[in-house]
């Protein structure tokens, strides 16, 4: 597997993502919940994928994920549409000393039949919080092909993402008398969201949709809840200073993550789809 950072395969390509590049990390990546969950994700990937391994991970942002998976002796190829976030992604690899393991791609990951992946080159693929939440319904069974392609047989895909329904965001923001942000992922066709470099759209997939979109190159084995009772970050800000309930609470969370009541109203969902024979 050739490693570094890897150019643009299609020019220049302007990501809504890179106007928060430098602040993901301290929003989110490094937010108590944000650490959180990410080690809920974590526990699942580290099942998924063994040492020596070449994963691809889509939508990689900051590089939170490809390092993690790097210093566990995973090859990970590490693709995403905004440059900015691959600055920070490239940052943190160098700081963790595995870019002989890390090959980052700047591509969109709608796109990936022209990155240049061999077939049947990957043992696995990841796409984390809510990276397929941007991607147009009638990308996804284009891109589950396109994975079909690229991972051999007995591989696993592990997609977090933002389902229809969340707890805490209906009742957080019902509780603002914010009914517009409480049942925004019940509109059909998507969301229009912006942070500060243009407009996107944000769809929120259910596992069932998830799945079908995946076949027949991938079938559904299971999914867990990611966080159900753990609020979200911009709900949990009264949490960081209440640990124990934090670890209480999380603990909850890893009990209740298997029950479907919990996948459907949690704020992501974890999908494990296998490679078909």
């Amino acid at each position: 597997m050739s490693r570094g950072a890897g150019a643009a395969p299609f020019g220049p390509l302007p990501s809504p993502f890179d106007a928060v590049a430098r602040t993901y990390d301290r929003r989110f990546t490094q937010h108590p919940l944000g650490r959180t969950l990410r080690a809920a994700v974590w526990r699942h990937l580290d099942a998924a994928f063994a040492p020596g391994a070449s994963v691809l991970d889509l939508g990689c942002g900051t590089g939170a994920d490809a390092v993690h998976l790097a210093l566990r002796g995973v090859d990970v190829v590490a693709v995403d549409a905004s440059a900015a976030m691959l600055d920070v992604a490239r940052e943190r690899i160098a700081a963790a000393g595995v870019a002989d393991r890390v090959r980052l791609v700047h591509a969109p990951i709608e796109a990936l039949r022209r990155v240049g992946l061999a077939s049947g080159s990957l043992d696995g693929a990841l796409a984390n919080f809510g990276s397929l939440n941007a991607i147009a319904p009638a990308d996804l069974p284009l891109l589950g092909r396109d994975l079909g392609r690229c991972v051999r047989g007995n591989g696993a895909f592990i997609a977090v993402v933002m389902g229809p329904l969340c707890a805490w965001e209906t009742g957080w923001y019902l509780a603002r008398r914010d009914p517009r942000r409480a049942f925004r992922r019940w509109r059909r066709g998507g969301v229009t969201a912006d942070l500060g470099a243009g407009p996107f759209t944000v769809r929120y997939p259910s596992v069932r949709t998830l799945a079908r979109a995946a076949a027949p190159s991938f079938r559904l084995v299971g999914a867990v809840a990611v966080g159900c009772v753990v609020p979200p970050t911009y709900a949990g800000g009264w949490l960081v200073e209440r640990p124990r309930l934090l670890r209480w609470l999380t603990a909850l969370d890893r009990q209740i993550a298997h029950r479907s009541l919990a996948v459907a109203f949690a704020d992501h969902y974890l999908a494990r789809l296998g490679r078909t024979p």
